[in-house]
């Protein structure tokens, strides 16, 4: 997936990758080696929320 953003980043790409070295492997080859590409951050996804939507807390009284 792919979103284009407003902010420090322009874009975010979510990948799926078999380990470390495959990830590393996409970044290095795919992403780093076009020359429009002049920084990349990466950030690894540990656990995914299913459940339902997170809602601010209340305010006190």
């Amino acid at each position: 997936m792919l979103w284009h953003l407003t902010g420090p980043d322009d874009y975010i790409i979510h990948v799926a990758a078999v380990d470390p070295a495959d990830l590393q492997r996409f970044v290095l080859n795919e992403l780093t080696a076009r020359p429009e590409v002049a920084l990349v951050h990466t950030n690894l996804i540990f656990r995914q929320w299913h459940g339902r939507p997170l809602r601010p807390p209340r305010a006190k009284a």
